[in-house]
């Protein structure tokens, strides 16, 4: 698996539309979970449940909610 991007650097993707971040205003909404990978526009597997998520990119592996 390879590394995500620093946490403090802008996103490459849009998590929202996997677009890449230049073309894309900014679909994803705060709230929801990431539908796309943030470092490879991937469309991620996500798991909702009622104490958080789940995102699982096939290249960057789980991210989970805080």
């Amino acid at each position: 698996m390879t590394q995500l991007p620093a946490a403090d650097s802008a996103p490459a993707f849009c998590t929202g539309c996997g677009q890449s971040s230049a073309s894309c205003p900014g679909c994803g909404r705060d709230f929801d979970p990431p539908r796309y990978c943030s470092a490879c526009g991937r469309w991620m597997g996500v798991t909702v449940t009622p104490s958080g998520w789940t995102a699982r990119c096939k290249e960057h592996g789980e991210q989970h909610s805080a």
